[in-house]
């Protein structure tokens, strides 16, 4: 079907060539390909040890390649048409455990490793690393924020009296949201000592060693942090997972959690709270059946 291969689009060029050497093998082509054909061609993919989510892309690619090829009559009639796409179970996504959390938040109560630099002169410029990123991992772990949320924060949007910080969520939407009280001590050190920064009057609440702290930043501090207390690294949106996990396990409602964490659609929640699902399961089986 060479008219069609010069000008099917370019995004789906590998996966549809795939298919085409596999049709090959059945002495079929693009264009006369069955249904048959390309349940085969994912089964042999699936045999062959290909990811779920690799065999849902490639019947994403053909759906698109076939819907054109029909709307451009290169074909007499769309082989996918009732065909449903493989279904893919998602991963679990791992969440923190309070051993690894202990050992971050202890690698963040010392200053950061400088090596081959000398350490700052300024007794308070030698200390704020660790206030710092020892408020941010707090908050992170016990609120649900958003990575993004969080490091939006501006000094203004902080209520240290009230024990909240408003974010903004998607869709700009804002919420309050509330802190802990080790939480909001580990903020209060980290502000004290943030009047003192070179760039104190920026309107951003965290700052780094030239400026505002960036996400990019956030995800570097992490990566230091995680290799000098010897963890895996943890990707900040971990910390979102953890809490969902933890709220659940403790008892939190559905709406509390949705209202907390800025979901709109329960569809999230399930995607966040279920991915731990397993592990709660597990911990309520040895509640009620530890001392039988």
């Amino acid at each position: 079907m060479p008219k069609v291969a010069q000008r099917r689009p370019s995004g789906l060029q590998n996966d549809t060539r795939r298919l085409a050497e596999h049709l090959g093998t059945r002495e079929r082509d693009l264009s006369t390909a069955k249904r048959g054909d390309l349940e085969a061609c994912l089964a042999d993919g699936r045999d062959a040890g290909l990811a779920p989510a690799t065999l849902a892309r490639r019947f994403r690619s053909w759906q698109q390649f076939y819907r054109w090829a029909e709307e451009e009559e290169e074909v007499d009639a769309n082989p996918m048409a009732k065909m449903k796409p493989p279904k893919v179970v998602a991963p679990p996504v791992p969440v923190i455990t309070a051993e690894t959390l202990t050992k971050l938040l202890g690698e963040c109560a010392r200053p950061k490793k400088r090596v081959g630099r000398p350490a700052p002169a300024n007794p308070d410029r030698a200390t704020f690393e660790n206030k710092r990123d020892t408020a941010l991992v707090m908050m992170l772990s016990t609120t649900g924020v958003r990575a993004g949320e969080i490091m939006g924060l501006s000094v203004a949007d902080v209520d240290l009296n009230a024990a909240t910080f408003t974010v903004m969520g998607k869709g700009g939407r804002a919420r309050v949201v509330a802190l802990m009280p080790k939480p909001a001590e580990a903020l209060d050190r980290y502000m004290r000592v943030r009047r003192k920064h070179a760039a104190a009057t920026l309107p951003a609440l965290w700052l780094g060693e030239r400026g505002q702290l960036t996400g990019s930043g956030l995800r570097q501090l992490l990566d230091r942090r995680c290799d000098d207390a010897g963890i895996e690294h943890i990707n900040p949106h971990r910390f979102r997972h953890t809490f969902a996990h933890e709220a659940k396990s403790r008892g939190m409602s559905d709406g509390d959690l949705m209202v907390i964490a800025g979901w709109q659609s329960p569809q999230m929640l399930h995607r966040y709270g279920a991915s731990a699902a397993a592990h709660r399961a597990r911990d309520s089986h040895r509640r009620l059946f530890g001392k039988a």
